[in-house]
């Protein structure tokens, strides 16, 4: 694996960053007790849970992006029309493929790793029934939206034609998030580029949410998610992006911890 050199870090984007995560934290405190009011304490962790599970690709599509990212730029080394280059040198082919092939694979692994199970002994004895797995799975993904759920449903779901369509749609949705997330840092890394901001220059909450705006952005229109898991990833993800970025760091893969 590649290390990447790391740059002398300023005491003042050290401040900035530490001020913006306990913004964040505050933030997230707040709308948990707002989530808890209005439902309850175990309504807001359930919230949380399947808001990060049902959009886990998208998570991995990103990080795996920065394992991968390496070679020729997308960009060519090209400037745009005001001058400025179009991305830059950290975003490449390798890095784009390679995090969408991340996000489709471990995302798909880790969504079935949390299963629920109801009826556990029966999952168990029928461990290869398809459509005992499917049911599990749906019953996971109904929690996006009611509309998720009709749409599985729509033929029937105790007949085997009807698995295969659901398995194709949960295929599609989890595929539409693993190509979203990267595209999604790309339109970030054009937008920075465009503020003047160089390659590991810190431009606050951009830089830790274009990927899963951009996300909610193209699912929302086939697969619609509630307000409440909206904003609950708008907020989470600073805070996910951020020890990610300094995991990520401290491994030798970015120059900067943010």
């Amino acid at each position: 694996m590649e290390k990447s050199k790391s740059q002398k870090l300023d005491h003042d984007d050290v401040n900035k960053i530490l001020i913006f995560v306990i913004i964040i934290l505050v933030i997230n405190m707040g709308f948990a007790l707002f989530i808890s009011y209005i439902w309850s304490v175990l309504d807001y962790l359930v919230i949380l849970g399947i808001s990060l599970l049902t959009t886990s690709p998208a998570f991995f599509a990103n990080g795996g992006m920065t394992f991968t990212g390496k070679g020729n730029p997308i960009d060519r080394g090209k400037n745009f029309i005001d001058g400025k280059r179009i991305f830059g040198d950290g975003k490449t082919w390798s890095g784009l493929i390679g995090g969408i092939l991340s996000g489709i694979f471990i995302g798909f692994v880790f969504t079935l790793l949390f299963i629920p199970v109801r009826n556990f002994a029966n999952y168990i004895v029928d461990l290869f029934s398809w459509e005992l797995v499917y049911l599990q799975y749906a019953e996971v993904m109904s929690f996006v939206h009611p509309l998720y759920l009709k749409i599985i449903t729509i033929s029937g779901i105790q007949t085997v034609p009807s698995i295969y369509i659901g398995f194709m749609i949960l295929g599609l949705r989890l595929v539409l998030l693993a190509v979203a997330a990267p595209i999604g840092d790309l339109v970030g890394s054009f937008f920075k580029r465009r503020l003047g901001k160089d390659r590991g220059e810190i431009v606050l909450f951009l830089d830790q949410i274009d990927f899963i705006l951009f996300t909610l952005l193209v699912i929302f229109f086939i697969f619609p998610l509630q307000w409440y898991y909206i904003i609950t990833l708008i907020l989470i993800t600073p805070l996910i992006a951020l020890i990610a970025n300094y995991v990520i760091y401290r491994l030798g893969k970015k120059s900067v911890p943010w």
